[in-house]
């Protein structure tokens, strides 16, 4: 079915002429359609007012960013509330912001990640009879030939150390039984794909998977909100959206916390810099819980210290996994 055109309505009773929406066909009463929010305006425009329509989407697309990250970075708890009250058209959906920080963050990573610069010659090892010679020691020790190495190659010094240390791991694992086993052969598995390419595989990974890892920790941590404001009763979705913006802000706070490593060099000042964006985290937190919430410094002071050490457990736990996922999948 063809859109409706926009075409007046019949006046009555010498009353001004109404439209119709474009898109839906509904009666317009502003600017906006009600029923579908597409703007009344004559399809045909001239190329200036193309060029300020343009303009505008743009500008007000950016200033909504914008906004949107002043108020993520500097004022904590307050977009969660915004957000519950109804105030919602100023600032980007919580899911959106979400999802656009995380890409950027492990994007600046994986990038960073693939910067393997040239090491100096000074490692040894740079002839045919030096990889023979890693290949024999691999195979007296495990029996098994050494094919994970490409031939063009040259192990150095260090790289002969790290494959006998793999050796002895896998030795171990084949003297082991039942979990010690396997998390023995786990970690053979793991540095052998450390010695392959300085484990710039694994680390991609690694960085892949982390972000799915986290994303699971979410309703988690939701849950364990949830119980430690049981009174008065909120939305489990209400905890949700908290820390959805949250993890938001840690995305952007560590993806500029990159960006400024790679503009600052000297130790002497990216140090301090680094220390005071650390300090910043727990106090935003803890402003955050104060702002959303609503409860005394105390209160909020035990719940934090709760909420941190859960964190912290729940962290460790989604990167462990993250890990042992990320080396299975190798």
């Amino acid at each position: 079915m063809e859109p409706a055109a926009l075409v007046p309505v019949p006046a009555a009773h010498g009353e001004e002429t109404d439209a119709l929406c474009a898109n839906c066909g509904a009666t317009l009463t502003g600017h906006y359609c009600s029923s579908c929010g597409q703007k009344g305006e004559h399809p045909v425009q001239s190329l200036w007012h193309f060029i300020f329509e343009a303009t505008e989407d743009l500008t007000h697309a950016d200033s909504r960013v914008w906004r949107t990250i002043g108020a993520l970075l500097f004022k904590p708890g307050f977009l969660t509330t915004e957000f519950l009250a109804g105030r919602r058209v100023r600032y980007l959906p919580p899911i959106r912001l979400y999802l656009v920080t995380s890409v950027l963050l492990f994007l600046l990573a994986a990038i960073g990640n693939s910067h393997n610069p040239e090491q100096t010659p000074v490692e040894v090892a740079k002839t045919n009879a030096e990889i023979a010679k890693a290949k024999a020691e691999y195979h007296r020790a495990t029996g098994r030939e050494l094919l994970i190495i490409a031939q063009d190659v040259k192990p150095s010094a260090d790289r002969q150390e790290q494959l006998a240390n793999c050796a002895k791991v896998e030795n171990e694992a084949r003297k082991s039984v039942a979990l010690k086993a396997a998390a023995l052969s786990l970690a053979h598995k793991a540095c052998m794909s450390a010695v392959k390419d300085n484990g710039h595989a694994l680390g991609e990974a690694f960085l892949h998977n982390l972000p799915r890892a986290l994303f699971i920790t979410l309703p988690v941590m939701a849950a364990l909100m949830k119980l430690l404001y049981w009174r008065p009763r909120r939305y489990y979705v209400e905890h949700l959206l908290f820390l959805l913006h949250n993890y938001a802000f840690i995305y952007v706070w560590f993806s500029i916390l990159i960006l400024l490593g790679w503009i600052i060099t000297p130790e002497s000042i990216m140090g301090p810099v680094t220390m005071v964006a650390a300090l910043y985290l727990p106090y935003y937190y803890f402003r955050g819980m104060q702002h959303f919430y609503a409860e005394r410094v105390g209160r909020t002071a035990a719940k934090f210290t709760v909420l941190s050490l859960a964190y912290l457990v729940v962290g460790a736990l989604a990167f462990v996994a993250t890990g042992v996922y990320s080396v299975l999948a190798q």
